[in-house]
C-alpha cells in the first residue's frame, strides 16, 4: 500500500485553496516592502536633485525619478522631464545632444501614457532628430546612439498604431528593422520583425512581403541566434 499515492479531488482543491490563500497573503505582505522601497528610492533621488554638483547628474537624476514616478503621478514626471530639457539646453555638445535625446525620449512616452498623442509625437520627433545628429558625428559610440534611437522609433511606431496610422507604424518599423540589421542587433530584430507581423495580421495583408507569417518565423530565426549570442 502507497500511503499518500491517490488523494481525493477534495483533498486536492484544499490544498489549492490553501495555497492561493498563502500567496495571496505572501503579496499582501509584501506589497507595503515594495512601496517603501519606491518611497525611498524617490527621497534618495530627490536628494540627489537638491544636492547635485553637475547638470549632468541634475538631469540623470531627474529623468530617473521621473521614470520612477510614472505610474503614480503623470504631471509629476511630465514636470521633472521638462526641468531635465532646461538643464540640458545648458550643457556643452555632444553631451547636450546626448542629455536632450534621453529626456525627449521619455518625455513621449510619458504623454502617451498621459493619452497626449500629439505631445508624444514631437517629443519623440525632437528625440528622433537629436540622435541623428549623434550618429552623424560618427564618434565610437555610434552603435549605442543607433539603439537609442530604434528604440525611440519603436515607441513611436506604438503610438501611431494607438492612432490607427498603420502605415506610419510600419514604416516605422521598417526603418528600425534596417538600423538593427546593420548594427547587428539580434534581439532588437526579432521584435521589429514581431511588430511587423501583428500589424500585418491586424490588417489581414498578407500579400506584401508574403505576410504575416514570414515575419514571425524571421522573428524566430533572429531569437534563436541572438540566443545563441548570449
Amino acid at each position: 500500500m502507497h500511503i499518500g499515492k491517490h488523494r481525493s479531488p477534495a483533498f486536492l482543491r484544499f490544498v489549492l485553496r490553501i495555497g492561493r490563500r498563502c500567496f495571496a497573503l505572501f503579496l499582501l505582505l509584501l506589497f507595503p516592502v515594495l512601496i517603501s522601497a519606491q518611497a525611498n528610492k524617490a527621497d534618495s533621488l530627490r536628494k540627489v536633485i537638491r544636492k547635485s554638483t553637475t547638470d549632468t547628474a541634475a538631469v540623470t537624476a531627474r529623468n530617473v525619478l521621473a521614470a520612477l514616478m510614472i505610474n503614480t503621478s503623470l504631471d509629476t514626471s511630465i514636470a521633472l522631464l521638462h526641468e531635465s530639457v532646461k538643464i540640458s539646453t545648458t550643457l556643452q555638445e555632444p553631451t547636450r545632444k546626448f542629455m536632450l535625446a534621453q529626456s525627449y525620449g521619455q518625455l513621449g512616452k510619458t504623454y502617451n501614457k498621459k493619452g497626449d498623442a500629439v505631445r508624444a509625437l514631437e517629443a519623440y520627433d525632437r528625440s528622433i532628430a537629436l540622435w541623428d545628429s549623434l550618429i552623424a558625428l560618427a564618434l565610437p559610440d555610434s552603435n549605442i546612439y543607433t539603439r537609442r534611437k530604434t528604440q525611440i522609433m519603436g515607441s513611436l511606431s506604438y503610438t501611431y498604431d494607438q492612432l490607427g496610422n498603420y502605415s506610419a507604424a510600419l514604416e516605422c518599423l521598417l526603418t528600425c528593422l534596417a538600423m538593427n540589421e546593420k548594427v547587428g542587433d539580434k534581439r532588437g530584430m526579432a521584435n521589429n520583425l514581431s511588430g511587423i507581423g501583428e500589424l500585418y495580421e491586424r490588417q489581414k495583408d498578407y500579400a506584401q512581403n508574403n505576410g504575416a507569417e514570414v515575419f514571425f518565423n524571421q522573428r524566430q530565426t533572429a531569437e534563436e541566434i541572438a540566443g545563441e549570442r548570449e
